[in-house]
Parts: C-alpha cells; structure tokens; sequence
C-alpha cells in the first residue's frame, strides 16, 4: 500500500534531482549544461536585441515607417533610417508639391 500524502512522487523527484546532480558532476553532464546555460544565455540576448529593434521602429514616424513599407514591397529593400532620410531628402529636392498661387487657372470656374 503507498502513501495517499503524495510521498512516491516527492521520492521520485528527489531521485531525479540526484541523478540529475550526479550526470552534472561527470565531464560529459558538465559540458551538456555549460551548453545548456549557453543556448539559454544566447537566447536572451537576442530577445533584447529583438525587443530594442522592436521599439526603435515604433519611434520611427509614421511617414518614414510608410516610405520604407513602399520601398521594401516596390524595391524587395529594407532601408535603414539614415539612408531612407537621405533618399527623400534627395527626392524633395526634385519632386515638390508647388502651390497653386503662381499658375494661371482663369479658365476655371469655381462654385463660390
């Protein structure tokens, strides 16, 4: 008959805890976990490293984040912020919007 308190299982976690701390204590247990420790190290960085991309592209504005939108399905390029400034700087050089004051639009009739 077992104990209904849940001792077998309490039994069994303390025997997989001790073989677990006896593989680590071996050559072979230490490398596995100095890999383990590794991989999971490794795996947080590039979680910050993601969560810092993440929040500078949110920082864009909205206009730039829709340039470099257009650009990358127009193009297949991802520009990166300097360059993306740089380009419609360029274009805003040449191609502006001029306003309406200095064309002669006589010849249309407005609804005042």
């Amino acid at each position: 008959m077992r104990c209904p308190c849940g001792c077998r299982k309490q039994h069994e976690a303390e025997g997989s805890q001790e073989r677990s701390a006896a593989y680590r204590e071996t050559e072979k247990g230490r490398k596995k976990k100095q890999e383990l420790n590794r991989r999971r190290h490794l795996k947080s960085v590039q979680a910050k490293q993601r969560q810092q991309n993440d929040s500078s592209q949110q920082r864009l504005p909205a206009l730039l984040r829709y340039y470099r939108w257009i650009i990358l399905l127009l193009d297949g390029v991802l520009m990166d912020v300097p360059r993306l400034k740089e380009f419609i700087e360029g274009i805003r050089g040449k191609v502006r919007q001029r306003g309406r004051a200095q064309y002669d639009d006589s010849h249309y009739i407005y609804d005042d």
